[in-house]
């Protein structure tokens, strides 16, 4: 901690100057104490840098103590909020993590299972979903003299959107047309039309970009074939390409129908193969059931989330697939204990910080900062016990962590985590977080789908989600350390874990201006002491010529 001493010995060498200065004649002529006279004239300016240098380290202090707070909810947020840590509890994973599914069966390998379930599953059969692909070429003229094609060919090229002839200022001209391409992915009401709009001058290779990017197909040429080949993006979709209804439908033009075609010969020109959707057959509790078919390979069952890698079915004898899955109870009770621990700790220390009522000397004033004339009769241990009180209640009535704390208290008791053995309690002012730890762990053991609801849960009409979500906006909103808008407390005090922070946070800024001023008065106080003593030498060289000159005359005189 910076003391009033070092921060004058750092920010000023003037005041030095009014000791042992080359330019004094210290009294020798008029057995005056010139030193002493300096001291005493510019003690008013003295005492003034004195009280700034006061407010620079009490300013310190404030800034500290900010920053300890900042710490800890930076320190909460990378331990249990960030999808970095190994204890993130905002994220279901960290349960899954804690879950393990020992899959038998004949076909296991053509699943993965995750989750926990108390339902009883066996998986009789299941279809891998499959996407959509066609590969094809439309019928167009090449340019005339081009032998081969190529994606560099623009859409005039080919005689597909040809130029128009318009006439502008008495002269002919060819001006870009356009047209549109219509591609539907998916049947029924789930079918999604995208229309991409395609000029003269556009060259293929843009419009299989444009395609990539504004429908659900991937669109690609190869010159090794001599193929365009388009697939759906979504498993389980279905794509058709153009206007069947259409004679001269650009965009069959250029890719064909999206349907197997071949020659007089049976050659295939043209290929298409439908997507299938994924499809499972179970048997759950002992009942048989088939489960609708999906695009996605993964299907939801219970609160486990089972992925087909491949299509099987069982045959008549054979055992389905089942799992058996087991929970790290240490590993998730653990973690949430010790997030209650770290919690109650930065709670208590914000609560503190804006409650704690500044201490008062004897005499009814206020502590301050030591100076250097008040630290340098007192012992190291009396300093310290001095600076102690000094910083009792710096942060007092805050309402910045005033705020914090009544946000924090709001996070934690707006969700009903009584089921899963987490409660809140008041003592002695402070609001804190409660295990029973018997009861948790039995939540962990028989319903973890509860306990990741309770603690992981995106708000959802009037709820305001779970406990680690709420927890997480409250630690963003006061202490995030990324983007442009930092959190409140780092834009206050700035902070190591954010490093632009450090030179550019409110009390920095505070902290400059009032080094302005202390540069300015000690300036005064050089310029004073440079005064007096240019005034005191001349006053001693007169005293002493004076002095000789009667000497000299006592002398003439016999005396």
């Amino acid at each position: 901690m910076a003391s009033i001493n070092s921060l004058m010995s750092s920010s000023s060498s003037s005041t030095s100057s009014i000791y042992g200065n080359s330019n004094i004649i210290s009294g020798l002529a008029s057995g005056m104490d010139t030193e002493a006279m300096i001291e005493n004239a510019v003690s008013g300016i003295k005492n003034k840098i004195a009280s700034f240098n006061q407010n620079m380290v009490m300013l310190e202090w404030e800034q500290n103590a900010y920053r300890s707070i900042i710490d800890k909810m930076v320190s909460f947020s990378e331990k249990y909020l960030s999808f970095t840590s190994s204890t993130n509890l905002l994220s279901t994973a960290f349960f899954d993590s804690a879950t393990k599914n020992v899959i038998s069966g004949t076909y296991a390998n053509r699943l993965s299972v995750s989750g926990k379930t108390s339902s009883d599953i066996e998986i009789l059969a299941a279809t891998k979903a499959t996407t959509a692909t066609y590969s094809g070429i439309g019928s167009f003229t090449l340019p005339e003299g081009t032998e081969k094609f190529d994606v560099s060919l623009t859409m005039a090229d080919l005689n597909m959107v040809p130029k128009a002839e318009q006439v502008k200022d008495g002269e002919s001209v060819m001006v870009d047309q356009t047209q549109t391409m219509k591609f539907t992915v998916g049947e029924g009401e789930d079918a999604k039309t995208a229309e991409i709009t395609v000029s003269s001058s556009d060259t293929v290779s843009s419009v299989l970009q444009r395609i990539s990017k504004e429908t659900g197909i991937e669109a690609s040429y190869s010159s090794t074939t001599g193929k365009f080949y388009l697939k759906s993006k979504e498993t389980g979709k279905n794509f058709t390409i153009g206007d069947s209804a259409s004679t001269d439908d650009l965009a069959r033009k250029l890719f064909g129908a999206a349907e197997t075609t071949t020659d007089t010969e049976g050659n295939v020109l043209n290929q298409y193969t439908e997507g299938t959707p994924a499809s499972m057959k179970i048997k759950i509790n002992g009942q048989e059931k088939e489960i609708d078919p999906q695009s996605s390979n993964e299907f939801n069952i219970d609160g486990v989330k089972i992925t087909v890698k491949d299509s099987f079915a069982v045959a008549d004898g054979e055992s389905g697939v089942t799992f058996e899955t087991t929970t790290d109870t240490d590993k998730i009770v653990g973690a949430i204990k010790s997030m209650v621990e770290d919690f109650n700790a930065m709670a208590n220390e914000i609560k503190d910080a804006y409650t704690t009522k500044p201490l008062t000397q004897s005499n009814g004033k206020k502590y301050k900062p030591l100076t250097e004339e008040d630290a340098k009769d007192m012992s190291e241990d009396a300093i310290k016990k001095y600076e102690e009180k000094a910083k009792t209640g710096l942060l007092f009535a805050d309402s910045n962590l005033s705020g914090l704390y009544s946000e924090l208290r709001s996070a934690i008791s707006d969700v009903n985590l009584e089921k899963i053995g987490i409660s809140t309690a008041y003592e002695n002012g402070k609001t804190t977080l409660k295990i029973d730890e018997d009861k948790l762990r039995s939540a962990v053991e028989n319903d973890l789908d509860t306990v990741k609801e309770s603690l992981t849960a995106e708000p959802s009409g009037t709820s305001r989600g779970g406990m680690m979500y709420n927890l997480q906006k409250t630690v963003d909103k006061y202490a995030k350390t990324t983007g442009s808008q930092k959190g409140i407390l780092i834009e206050l005090a700035g902070s190591e874990k954010a490093p632009a922070s450090i030179s550019k946070n409110d009390y920095k800024s505070k902290m400059d201006r009032l080094q302005e001023q202390i540069t300015r008065w000690q300036d005064k106080l050089s310029d004073k002491v440079d005064y007096y003593t240019r005034q005191f030498t001349a006053l001693e060289k007169l005293i002493s010529e004076m002095n000789s000159q009667s000497s000299a005359l006592a002398g003439m005189m016999g005396y």
